[in-house]
This record gives C-alpha cells, sequence and structure tokens, in this order.
C-alpha cells in the first residue's frame, strides 16, 4: 500500500517538475476553457437553440478528450505513468456530473426532439450516459493497451 501511495505522489510530482508535463498540463488547462464555455452556453440555451448547444458542448468534450488521451498514452508510453490517464478520468467523471445535472432543466418543448427522429422522449441522459462511457471504456482500453505493448513479455 505504502509503495503505490509514493509512486503516485512521485509521478505527480514528476509531471510538474519535467518540462513536457507541465506543457502538457498548460494545453490541459486551456483546453478546459471550452468545454466550460459550451456548459455556460448550454445553461442559457432557451428551446429554439438547446440542441444545438447540447451537441456542441458534447462535441467540446469528445475534442477535449481525444486530447487528453493523447497526452496520457504518449506520458504513459515515456514514463510509464499513470497519472494524466487520472486525470482523464477525473474529467470524465466531473464532465458527465455536471451535464447530466444541466440537462435536467431542458427547455420546455425540446424533450421530443432529442433522441433520435423526435421518438423518444428525454433522450438526452440517455445519450450523455452513452457518450461518457464510451470514452471512459476507450480510455481504459487505451490505457491498457499501452501497458500491454510496453511490457517485453509480451513478445516472445
Amino acid at each position: 500500500m505504502k509503495n503505490s501511495l509514493k509512486r503516485s505522489t512521485k509521478a505527480s510530482k514528476s509531471i510538474v517538475k519535467s518540462k513536457t508535463g507541465r506543457i502538457f498540463l498548460i494545453i490541459l488547462l486551456v483546453l478546459l476553457c471550452y468545454p466550460v464555455y459550451s456548459i455556460i452556453k448550454l445553461q442559457s440555451a432557451d428551446a429554439d437553440n438547446f440542441i444545438q448547444s447540447f451537441q456542441s458542448s458534447l462535441l467540446s468534450f469528445w475534442g477535449v478528450w481525444i486530447i487528453m488521451v493523447s497526452f496520457a498514452v504518449y506520458w504513459k508510453w515515456t514514463r510509464q505513468e499513470n497519472i494524466l490517464f487520472y486525470i482523464t478520468y477525473g474529467y470524465l467523471l466531473l464532465a458527465v456530473v455536471v451535464l447530466l445535472l444541466l440537462v435536467q432543466d431542458t427547455p420546455v418543448g425540446v424533450e421530443d426532439n432529442i433522441g433520435p427522429a423526435g421518438e423518444y422522449p428525454l433522450m438526452n441522459n440517455f445519450l450523455v450516459l452513452q457518450h461518457f462511457l464510451g470514452m471512459a471504456f476507450l480510455t481504459a482500453f487505451l490505457q491498457i493497451c499501452v501497458w500491454w505493448f510496453t511490457r517485453r513479455w509480451h513478445r516472445r
């Protein structure tokens, strides 16, 4: 238990101390401003442009996720540290909670139009969960793949 705690503390210190890690963290902090902007836009959206704001907020979460996972794969491949994957999982958890709370306040008249071809009412919760579970699964899959391919024993 103490060894894993020491490793995680060491990993978090090394990302701040290295030049590449600081650059990654600065880029991630700047990129996180766009999903925050899209959430604010979604919160203030009326019934006419709610669907467009909802789709742009999901798109912003996917875009930031792609860059975060790219940084995490690079960091895991070169440094053998999972800290950026943990930051990505935290981002996904926070994003899904915030978006699920915001879509509860869907404007009246929009509920019927969010699902595929307007067939299912209140599909926004399902769509949020579907997107974020997909992101979490792909993140875990990439983390396992990088772990697998950085080991020598699999090449025998």
